[in-house]
């Protein structure tokens, strides 16, 4: 069944969109939650590291199921697992509720990115596909624009439960849509236990390895930046909650922006190193905030959207042109397993440094000069090593949802 490759997009920018909620409201909440449950910057850093430990544990399976069974039973495990996440949030009155939501959402992001990738694959043509991945990965911005703007004002005027009911409602919708919108059938029938799996070379684990690197800085930012200008500015509560519907708005704009930059580009490494580059703008722009002001955090928020949350989608762009049609799904999960597994050290690390040194100086200047480390490696890799890709980015092919 064909499907027209913006609109189906969309669609899985949906799915993308639930998968990180559970932690997105967190981020939201930070400054209500630190405060209420008497939180220290590690503990709050703890919630993102048992949440993409368990999305790095589970995303290489989470590959392998999607090449295997399809997509559909895994679209409907986004969105229950985000629903049951999204619920224990509004109704946690300890850390350890916290903890089991932030496993929950976890599990909901090990699996969006890798069936996501796979719907692309098989439903876009392949001139366009960079932009669909662009659509698709900016639906997760659009879910931290939504929490973002909503879920502060609510849960403080109404209560957390209240605040979170909504976003509850957009998983169960979700449920509905992927029953009647993703056809049982939607799977290669290739993939057999009797076949030996193509082996992953080595440009997809050093797409892996970037990932590590920009998902530990990314995440620091994005994690810390709200409870940064909260305890370091005096930002309020609601305020600080703009910060992170900002950097959800300018993100998905980012993201779509660089996927159509991707679809023209044969070297997603080129792009890839801005975007490094931006994000140490964005870090030393954090570190100026306290003696230049808050406007220094809004600059730094819009370098950070418009640079660093475009890797995810370049990241997997360069995967899809880089393995074999028949490891599209498992080769996503490697490269989202080092994403994950940066999510998961970044902000735990971040927190110690900011707890054993009160304040957040050192934090900054430490994700700075791994962001430059990160600048020089690419540009090392793209001097040394040829880009040869499996496919080409001006390759149009018929494909079909089977």
């Amino acid at each position: 069944m064909r499907r027209h490759p913006l609109w189906f997009a969309w669609f899985l920018a949906y799915v993308m969109a639930i998968g990180p909620l559970v932690l997105h409201a967190l981020t939201a909440l930070g400054p209500h939650v630190v405060d209420s449950l008497g939180l220290s910057a590690t503990q709050f850093g703890a919630l993102w590291f048992v949440s993409f430990g368990a999305a790095g544990l589970l995303s290489i399976q989470g590959g392998k199921l999607t090449d295997r069974l399809g997509a559909r039973p895994l679209v409907v495990g986004v969105f229950l697992s985000s629903l049951i996440g999204l619920v224990t949030v509004g109704l946690a009155e300890s850390y350890t509720w916290l903890l089991l939501a932030a496993v929950l959402g976890g599990l909901a992001q090990a699996i969006s990115n890798p069936v996501t990738n796979h719907l692309v694959f098989v439903s876009v043509p392949r001139a366009s596909q960079g932009l669909a991945l662009g659509i698709k990965q900016s639906g997760v911005q659009v879910g931290q624009f939504l929490i973002g703007l909503l879920l502060p004002t609510i849960a403080l005027r109404l209560g957390r439960d209240v605040g979170m009911g909504p976003f509850a409602a957009l998983a169960v919708l979700g449920v509905v849509v992927t029953l009647r919108l993703v056809p049982r059938t939607a799977r290669r029938v290739r993939n057999k236990r009797s076949e030996p799996r193509p082996r992953l070379g080595a440009e997809v684990r050093r797409l892996a390895a970037f990932a590590f690197v920009a998902g530990a800085v990314n995440q620091s930012i994005n994690v810390y930046t709200p409870l940064y200008a909260h305890q370091v500015l005096g930002t309020p509560v609601e305020r600080a909650g703009l910060i992170v519907a900002a950097v959800g708005g300018l993100g998905a704009i980012s993201r779509l922006l660089w996927g159509r930059i991707g679809d023209r580009i044969v070297d997603p490494r080129a792009p890839l190193q801005w975007v490094a580059g931006g994000t140490a703008i964005s870090v030393v722009s954090l570190l100026a905030a306290p003696r230049l002001g808050e406007a220094m955090i809004w600059l730094s928020v819009v370098v950070f959207s418009g640079t660093a949350l475009a890797a995810n989608v370049l990241i997997m762009l360069a995967v899809v042109r880089a393995v074999p049609d028949g490891s599209i799904g498992h080769a996503s999960g490697w490269a989202s397993s080092g994403l994950y597994a940066g999510f998961m050290i970044g902000p735990v690390s971040f927190g110690a440094v900011v707890d054993a040194t009160s304040g957040y100086p050192l934090g900054w200047a430490l994700t700075g000069s791994v962001t430059v480390g990160l600048w020089l490696f690419t540009g090392l890799w793209r001097r040394t090593v040829p880009w040869a890709p499996v496919r080409s980015p001006d390759v149009d092919d018929d494909l079909t949802v089977p």
